[in-house]
């Protein structure tokens, strides 16, 4: 699926193609702590049972946070890679890389512990966190770059409430310590975003190029002064 997946962004796409492209990504994303795994029964998550026979059992309120991160990394892995996309704002890009590059890590972290706790994976994006994407894919130029402030702001602000949490009264040595780990990357691209200017360095007209998509915009011929 992945392949079919980059011949699809390869080509120019109308908007319902773009929302399909989102959908699909959607169902792939799951790379690291929401991989299907075989040893996966299912089950409620959401109970007062512990969860896990991996490395010893998950409390209910430590396995709700390593739900909630995986979900959260993962949604903002796909933001990261829809603005590669769309923005034609080198700033946005460059925070755009940035944040799927450290969520991407993270998850990777993440799933290493759903594994050793046997934690059951997480199989699809949740509904609030897949609207927010389909909306953004519908958006261009400086409107799409202002909703991925805004959308990079209020989740990292939830995001790191979540994790202080954790690191403030998780009872699971490992999940805490992952969640101290990542306060700082949370924070550091939470300060980003607030300083993004989303009105500078956009072009406008045209679909992205080749070069934007790689991360290498083509250089503007400079205003002359009239």
């Amino acid at each position: 699926m992945i392949p079919l997946l980059v011949l699809i962004v390869e080509k120019p796409c109308d908007q319902g193609m773009k929302r399909l492209l989102v959908i699909l990504s959607a169902t792939v994303f799951f790379v690291g702590c929401a991989t299907e795994r075989a040893t996966n029964t299912g089950g409620a998550t959401g109970s007062d049972v512990a969860i896990g026979s991996g490395s010893g059992a998950v409390a209910p309120a430590d396995s709700s946070f390593a739900r909630e991160a995986c979900q959260a990394g993962a949604a903002e892995v796909e933001l990261g890679k829809l603005a590669a996309r769309k923005t034609r704002n080198r700033e946005v890009r460059a925070l755009a890389r940035k944040i799927s590059e450290d969520h991407a890590r993270a998850e990777k972290e993440l799933s290493q512990l759903f594994s050793s706790k046997d934690l059951p994976p997480e199989k699809e994006l949740a509904a609030d966190l897949q609207t927010s994407l389909d909306r953004l894919a519908g958006l261009t130029a400086r409107e799409f770059d202002q909703a991925f402030k805004e959308q990079v702001i209020q989740d990292h602000q939830k995001a790191i409430e979540l994790f202080e949490k954790q690191a403030q009264q998780g009872t699971d040595a490992d999940l805490k310590a992952f969640a101290q780990k990542q306060l700082p990357h949370l924070r550091e691209h939470l300060a980003a975003a607030q300083r993004l200017e989303v009105a500078s360095d956009t072009r406008t007209g045209g679909e992205p190029t080749a070069a934007d998509v790689l991360g290498n915009p083509v250089t503007r011929t400079p205003s002359v002064p009239r």
